[in-house]
């Protein structure tokens, strides 16, 4: 007669077993879902602290966003001005220019007179630029709205532009010279050498803001992605390492239902040797 006793080990053999593939299978499942959703975490409940870490840098992804518009914005506004201040510089060249020509001594009152008129209307020129040159509804380069303030940094920083004013009044300290005679050329000369001084000082500042605030947009830029790439190293799935590890599960799983499958083969064949003892 064969001892009954016989059979635990084999019984107790397979339970572990069960329990193996029942965990190895709810293992599958998440997997299976990672690589379905490309999220790494399947239960919100299993990794609450991971989240929260999430949440925080999608916010200070957020706020950098929004850096950007603004700094996207301010460049906007430093573009235009800089574009004006160009067509400005041109204009008091030929202010200069005109000038130089006016002291000529060959020249005649007649032919100042006629000079004069050019710079007349090269100084309203600029004027009109000036009064054109707007952002939002602002004027920009008659010092009435300056400084400008854009809320651009990382941790609430911000940019400040200061534009001066650069009407021709301004420029010229408030003279208004005229070039109908020699001796006037003359005195205006170092009135208009004097305004393209000034009005270089400016451009060079706004030129300099310009370039301040592109290398802020490509710090914005570069922390955004670095913030994103740590977001998703703790939220997103990396398929490939994830589709390694599903093909591990699958096959411990086999594995697992083979034993069970010859355990339950051995007690079946052990029953039927105590029936018939």
């Amino acid at each position: 007669m064969v001892d009954i006793s016989a059979t635990a080990p084999a019984t107790a053999a397979a339970n572990p077993t069960v329990a193996a593939i029942a965990r190895v299978s709810r293992e599958i499942s998440d997997s299976t879902f990672r690589i379905a959703s490309g999220n790494r975490i399947v239960r919100t409940g299993d990794e609450a602290s991971t989240i929260t870490i999430a949440a925080t840098l999608q916010s200070q992804i957020s706020t950098l966003r929004q850096g950007q518009v603004n700094s996207g914005a301010a460049g906007s506004l430093l573009e235009i001005a800089a574009n004006a201040l160009t067509r400005i510089g041109t204009l008091l060249e030929t202010l200069e220019g005109l000038t130089r020509q006016a002291d000529d001594s060959t020249l005649t009152d007649n032919a100042r007179v006629f000079l004069d008129t050019g710079f007349q209307d090269t100084r309203a020129a600029i004027d009109a630029i000036v009064s054109a040159t707007r952002f939002g509804g602002r004027t920009l380069l008659d010092g009435a709205n300056s400084p400008f303030e854009f809320a651009v940094g990382e941790n609430g920083g911000s940019v400040e532009v200061i534009i001066d004013a650069v009407d021709s009044a301004t420029l010229l300290a408030g003279a208004t010279p005229d070039i109908t005679s020699q001796s006037n050329a003359q005195a205006a000369l170092p009135l208009v050498q004097d305004a393209r001084e000034r009005f270089g000082i400016v451009q060079a500042e706004v030129n300099a803001s310009l370039s301040e605030l592109r290398a802020n947009a490509d710090g914005l830029a570069a922390a955004i992605g670095d913030i994103d790439t740590a977001r998703g190293s703790l939220l997103n799935t990396d398929v490939p390492r994830e589709q390694t590890r599903l093909a591990a599960l699958t096959l411990q799983q086999e594995v697992g239902l083979s034993v069970v499958a010859q355990t339950q083969a051995f007690n079946s064949d052990l029953l039927n040797l105590l029936q018939f003892s």
